[in-house]
């Protein structure tokens, strides 16, 4: 497997992973700061972990991808 494909791989796995936490999001308390680990705030910082984490791999593929 060539390093293109390992990272497509690889944003595929993210994306899922982000989409999974998004739905969670939706069923999620609603406090900002909550006591559970299934809480509001818990899940936004690991949305936004996982978005930065999945621009960070397209910025990879796009630059391969103009070799």
């Amino acid at each position: 497997m060539n390093k293109l494909e390992e990272l497509k791989t690889k944003k595929e796995k993210y994306l899922n992973m982000l989409k999974e936490k998004r739905l969670m999001l939706g069923e999620s308390d609603g406090a900002m700061i909550s006591q559970s680990p299934s809480g509001r705030f818990e899940l936004e910082e690991e949305i936004q972990m996982y978005q930065t984490m999945i621009n960070q791999i397209q910025s990879e593929i796009d630059k391969l991808g103009k070799t």
